[in-house]
C-alpha cells in the first residue's frame, strides 16, 4: 500500500509539472488541429512559429536596411498608419508619425516577433511591445490604444510595412515546431 502511495505521489508530481502541462497543451492543440484544424475565417489552415523557431527555419527575412519607406506603396501605408483619416472605417495610427520611430517598430517586430503563415503563404510577424505603440480609430473617432505591432508583406521588400495593433485582438497558439506558447 505504501508503494502505491509513493507511486501515486510521483505520478501527481509529474502531472502538475510544467513539462507535463507543456506536453499536454501541445498535444491538445495538435489533436484539435487534426480534428478541426487551426483555421482562418475562410477555413484555411494557419501556422504559427515562435521567433526562435522561425529564425532557425529562416522564415523571417532580414529587416530592411536604410529607408523603410522607399516605394509609393510603402509611402501610402506609412501615411495611412501615421495620419488619422475619417474615410477609413477602421484605422490604426502610430503614436509618433516620424519615419525613424516607424522604422524602429518595423525592425523590432522583425527581430523579436512571432510568425503567422496564412492560407496564402504570407508571413506576418507580430510583436507585443508591452507599451503603447499607437491608437485605433473607427471612422475618425479614437477607440483605444494599441500595444503591439504587426508587420505584413514581410517577404516583399517593396511592400513590407507595419501597423499598430492591440494585443487583445490576438490569441495564443503553440509553435508548430517546439510547442512553446506564442501570441498571434
Amino acid at each position: 500500500m505504501q508503494t502505491t502511495g509513493r507511486f501515486f505521489r510521483l505520478i501527481m508530481t509529474y502531472v502538475f509539472s510544467k513539462r507535463f502541462f507543456a506536453f499536454l497543451s501541445h498535444s491538445v492543440v495538435c489533436i484539435s488541429e487534426f480534428v478541426v484544424g487551426a483555421t482562418n475565417n475562410r477555413g484555411m489552415k494557419m501556422q504559427y512559429y515562435c521567433h526562435e523557431c522561425a529564425d532557425k527555419l529562416s522564415l523571417i527575412p532580414n529587416p530592411p536596411s536604410g529607408k523603410v519607406v522607399r516605394t509609393p506603396y510603402q509611402y501610402g501605408k506609412h501615411l495611412k498608419h501615421t495620419v488619422p483619416n475619417s474615410t477609413y472605417p477602421i484605422q490604426s495610427i502610430f503614436s509618433d508619425p516620424s519615419t525613424s520611430v516607424y522604422a524602429n517598430h518595423l525592425v523590432n517586430t522583425m527581430l523579436t516577433g512571432a510568425v503567422e503563415i496564412d492560407d496564402q503563404g504570407r508571413r506576418n510577424i507580430i510583436w507585443c511591445a508591452g507599451r503603447e505603440t499607437g491608437f485605433q480609430y473607427t471612422s475618425g473617432k479614437l477607440v483605444r490604444p494599441s500595444d503591439a505591432v504587426k508587420v505584413v508583406k514581410s517577404l516583399d521588400t517593396d511592400k513590407v510595412h507595419a501597423f499598430p495593433e492591440n494585443s487583445t485582438c490576438f490569441s495564443t497558439a503553440t509553435c508548430c515546431r517546439c510547442g512553446e506558447l506564442i501570441v498571434y
